[in-house]
């Protein structure tokens, strides 16, 4: 967790900033899915014979939104240098709001019809997905921030334009001392 994600507020925080904190959600989102999938692989059969339970449902719930959260975050940083749009802050915020509601989903469903966790790799996996989820939730708070750079775009030289305005310049100056050349 890098020392920016401690403050949960980023209204001082450059783009450049922001840019770099959702790299560094990315590197945690590769590990926060590796541990996930490595708890779900120790209860392997454990689970299988659960079928429906609320708990099983939405870790794998939380574990695709760390999925999704990746791929998101990928697309927004290969984005966010081109033009800041409404759609990346709405998607950052999205994984944020949803982080929101499945760590309070989770929390409520670790105990569903007295059901309680196992020792061991489902509790871990409860701790895991429950602390990844309240680390996502400071999205919301990035995406505030990306607001304010909304309509931000990346300035191309047209080239073009610039050749051809040039061309142009050249005949006229041609064109030019032709005339003149012509007239003396």
């Amino acid at each position: 967790m890098s020392d920016n994600n401690l403050y949960s507020e980023y209204s001082h925080v450059s783009l450049k900033d922001i840019k770099k904190i959702l790299n560094e959600n990315l590197k945690f989102l590769n590990n926060e899915k590796e541990q996930a999938n490595k708890y779900i692989s120790e209860l392997g059969s454990f689970w299988e014979k659960l079928g429906y339970d609320d708990f099983v449902s939405i870790a794998f719930r939380c574990k695709q939104l760390l999925e999704t959260a990746s791929e998101d975050i990928k697309y927004v940083l290969s984005e966010i240098d081109e033009e800041i749009s409404n759609n990346l802050v709405n998607i950052i915020r999205r994984i944020g709001c949803t982080s929101m509601q499945f760590n309070k989903d989770i929390g409520l469903a670790k105990g569903t019809g007295g059901r309680r966790l196992k020792d061991g790799s489902e509790y871990d996996l409860y701790c895991h997905l429950r602390d990844s989820m309240v680390y996502l939730m400071d999205l919301t708070d990035i995406a505030n921030r990306l607001n304010d750079f909304v309509g931000k775009k990346k300035r191309h030289i047209n080239w073009g334009v610039i050749i051809s305005n040039l061309i142009a310049f050249c005949a006229l100056i041609i064109s030019a001392l032709a005339y003149f050349s012509n007239k003396t």
